[in-house]
């Protein structure tokens, strides 16, 4: 009996080590071909502050690709997750916003005092699932 025991023992080893090995398998392959959501509409978003916006103007956002890619933030490894409502108080009438919508700075952009500062010029990816609004600050 104990050598019945014995001789199924690798067996079960061997099939787990395939097991084990598919799965590994299956996560590399899955990894390469869909690595999270496509964040296609943060490329969309900095050509079109790129073609849209005048380089004289700031631009202040919450992203930090945005921020690195725009070349108009200096300090792009400082920029924070949420937006604040001294960073669009205290920006200048013509400059541009770009904010990556979480549940935070959706908050805060639909404040009194805050939306009727701001005017929606883009949104991505669209205008039915939007990301990033960018805007353009107003009196």
């Amino acid at each position: 009996m104990l050598h019945f025991l014995e001789s199924a023992k690798p067996s079960n080893q061997n099939r787990m080590r395939i097991v084990i090995a598919i799965f590994f398998s299956y996560c590399a392959i899955d990894s390469y071909y869909s690595f999270g959501e496509s964040k296609s509409y943060v490329r969309d978003s900095i050509e079109w502050i790129a073609q849209n916006t005048d380089e004289d103007t700031g631009l202040v956002t919450n992203n930090h690709a945005l921020a690195y890619f725009s070349g108009r933030v200096e300090s792009y490894d400082l920029t924070q997750r949420n937006l604040s409502e001294d960073e669009i108080l205290t920006s200048e009438v013509g400059d541009t916003i770009a904010a990556e919508l979480n549940f935070e700075t959706q908050r805060l952009l639909e404040r009194e005092g805050i939306a009727e500062k701001l005017k929606l010029l883009a949104s991505f990816p669209n205008s039915e699932k939007q990301r990033i609004l960018i805007f353009q600050r107003v009196e």
